[in-house]
């Protein structure tokens, strides 16, 4: 998902209530688009880039990534775990 497909994602969860969106393309730093996407959803979100970008210097493109939206009257029925 390139930051163009917010708009796209925001359409979506005006119509559902769990939504799996994966190939998120972005990196820890950029994260925060997804939870500033609607406040009506929890977000649930690992970027697939291995370690942090702290030079601010990116080679290529990220990759992979996963993120899970859930509306929040039914995020009290996640349970979130942490794999490594």
């Amino acid at each position: 998902m390139v930051l163009k497909e917010i708009g796209h994602i925001y359409k979506i969860c005006l119509t559902y209530d769990i939504i799996f969106v994966q190939e998120i393309w972005l990196l820890d730093c950029e994260l925060h688009f997804l939870n500033n996407l609607s406040s009506e959803f929890t977000v649930y979100a690992r970027t697939g880039v291995a370690t942090s970008v702290t030079s601010g210097i990116v080679k290529g493109r990220p990759y992979g990534g996963v993120a899970v939206f859930v509306r929040n009257n039914l995020s009290c029925y996640v349970a979130h775990t942490l794999l490594s």
